[in-house]
Parts: C-alpha cells; structure tokens; sequence
C-alpha cells in the first residue's frame, strides 16, 4: 500500500515491511493531527478498515489546576453492518444507549448515537492513546485489506492462446503433433 501524505503516523513504518504496493493507495492528504480527546465522559470509536475499536476516556480533575484523562479500551469488532462504510480511518465518537434505567449500556455503534458534526475523518493516531492498545501493523493490515476489498480491479489476460499453452506446461510442438 502507497501512503500519500506529508504527515507521518506510528503505522506507515509497516509499509517498509510489507512494499509499496502502487496499486493500493491510501490518500491520506487531509489528514487531522489529533492531540486530545476532548469532554468528561467520552465515547469513540476508531474505525480503522472493516474493524470497530470501541475506547472510553474518563476524563477528571487532580486538584483545582490539573485534570488527569484515562482511556479505557472496551472492545474490538467488525464492522459487520457497514455503518460509515466511506470512511478508512476515522475517530467517531458517540453516546452510550441506557436500558432498564441504566443497568444495561449497549456499546454498539449505529447511527443514532454518533455525533456526526465531531466525527474526525483520516486522523493522526500518533499523540493519542490508541497506539498503545492497538499495534500498528493491525492498523495497517485493516486499512489495506479494506482498500483493497474496495477496488474491483479487473486483470486482463493478453496472452495468446499459444502463450497460455506454454504458461500451463503443454509444448506446442510435442503435445499438439497429430500422432497416429
């Protein structure tokens, strides 16, 4: 996979293990440093491909000066409904659902609980927590695989019959002779 973009992020030195590969391209021009995640009880979701990771950051104050965040990674699935299937890479956060006056939060992402107008489409993962919950050639390998399940890139077979003879082993002089 071929990254193009002049920032840098903890998972584009897997390219140097895995090739550039020129016909997958992750454009990834208008990528957003992200620094922080922001309210006091916060929800995301880092769609990274066709896998959900699910985090949670509690965010609370030390003293009267100083506020301490600590993010929580919940759990990992794949994204089996296609919800927000144009994005590759993205931070989406959203509000937990409460059932039976909150004994039960459902941790699914749909639709309704995103907060679309804060979603962070292509972001910079490198001075956030997540790289320490999710090594970087799985967020490499996710990426890939989504672009590349995306392209329907048909190869088109040149060859001439004769070609395609010898490519499969037979010998057109020896396995075509009219032997009687």
């Amino acid at each position: 996979m071929k990254i193009i973009d002049n920032k840098k992020d903890y998972y584009d030195y897997v390219v140097g293990e895995y090739g550039i590969d020129n016909l997958m391209i992750f454009d990834r021009r208008k990528s957003f440093v992200v620094y922080d995640v922001y309210g006091n009880y916060f929800h995301y979701v880092l769609k990274a491909g066709n896998f959900l990771y699910y985090f949670e950051v509690e965010r609370f104050f030390v003293d009267n000066e100083h506020v301490k965040d600590e993010t929580f990674f919940l759990k990992k699935e794949e994204n089996k409904e296609g919800i927000f299937n144009d994005l590759v890479l993205a931070i989406i956060p959203f509000r937990l659902r409460y059932y039976f006056d909150r004994n039960f939060e459902d941790y699914s992402l749909c639709k309704e609980n995103v907060i679309e107008d804060e979603i962070i489409n292509l972001p910079i993962l490198k001075n956030t927590p997540i790289p320490k919950f999710i090594p970087a050639k799985e967020i490499f390998l996710n990426i890939y695989s989504f672009i590349s399940s995306q392209k329907d890139i048909k190869i088109e077979d040149k060859r001439t019959d004769i070609q395609k003879l010898q490519s499969a082993g037979f010998d057109k002089i020896e396995s075509f002779r009219n032997i009687k």
